[in-house]
């Protein structure tokens, strides 16, 4: 079941995310200094590890202590899930 969910957020990240990013950041009209754009950096920052974490799992390559890095894999990935929503509802249109 974990690695369906990994596979999904990646399929997501890759398929809707990335392509969204690049079409708001080839407007020139919009500011990379904006709060919008600094919410987005944070999401990003924050998601990067919460989407590469979870693909250690999925190649069985557990980290030691794994207790230890799930609860941090989990936290990331709920923070990176509240930031995404927050960027989502600023969105500027």
């Amino acid at each position: 079941m974990m690695s369906g969910a990994v596979i999904l957020s990646l399929i997501l990240i890759f398929f809707v995310m990335f392509p969204s990013l690049y079409l708001y950041y080839s407007n020139p009209s919009y500011s990379t200094t904006s709060g919008f754009s600094i919410l987005q950096i944070i999401h990003s920052v924050a998601g990067f590890p919460a989407a590469i974490l979870p693909l250690l799992y999925l190649f069985n390559d557990l980290p030691q202590p794994t207790g230890k890095w799930m609860k941090i894999t989990a936290v990331l990935w709920l923070t990176s899930i509240a930031l995404g929503a927050a960027v989502y509802y600023t969105m500027p249109f």
